[in-house]
C-alpha cells in the first residue's frame, strides 16, 4: 500500500508539470504539448481543428484516493468547437466523475491511472470525448443525459 501511495504521489507531480505546459517555455516542453494535442486530435478521427494553430483548453490533473463524486468539472459552453486536455489523473480506490457539459467540447483524456477505481464521464448531448493514451488500470464509463437523441 505504502508503495501504491508514492506512486500515486508520483503521477500527480506529472500531472502537475502537465497542466503547466500550457505555458512551454522551452522547445522540449513545447514539442511533448504538440505530442499530445496530435495524440487528442489522432483519436477523434475527423475534427474542426488545425493540428498547427490550434489552441488547447487545459483542465487540471483530477487526484482521487478512496472518495467519490465530482472531481473534475467544465460546464463552460463555447460557442465554437473547443479541444479540451484533461491533465493526466489519478484515481485509488475511488470513483471520480468528470463532468464534461460544454455542447462544443472536444474532450481528450490524455492518460487515466486507476488501481481498483472507477472514472465516471458525464457528457453533454453533443460533446465529444476521447483517451488519448492507454487507461492504465482504469474502468471508464461515458453517459449522456438520456434526451439527446443522435449524437456524435
Amino acid at each position: 500500500m505504502k508503495n501504491l501511495l508514492i506512486a500515486s504521489a508520483m503521477l500527480a507531480a506529472a500531472g502537475n508539470a502537465f497542466a503547466e505546459e500550457s505555458t512551454a517555455n522551452n522547445e522540449g516542453e513545447r514539442a511533448n504539448l504538440g505530442f499530445v494535442i496530435n495524440a487528442c486530435l489522432n483519436q477523434f478521427g475527423e475534427h474542426p481543428f488545425d493540428a498547427e494553430t490550434v489552441t488547447p483548453k487545459y483542465l487540471a490533473p483530477s487526484i482521487t484516493v478512496f472518495g467519490n463524486g465530482v472531481a473534475l468539472e467544465d460546464a463552460q459552453a463555447t460557442a465554437e468547437p473547443q479541444l479540451t486536455i484533461i491533465a493526466p489523473s489519478v484515481n485509488v480506490l475511488g470513483e471520480a466523475t468528470y463532468k464534461l457539459l460544454n455542447p462544443n467540447g472536444w474532450y481528450c483524456l490524455s492518460t487515466n491511472v486507476s488501481v481498483l477505481g472507477k472514472t465516471n464521464i458525464e457528457l453533454a448531448c453533443d460533446a465529444h470525448f476521447v483517451q488519448a493514451n492507454i487507461a492504465v488500470g482504469a474502468e471508464v464509463s461515458v453517459t449522456r443525459p438520456e434526451d439527446c437523441g443522435e449524437t456524435n
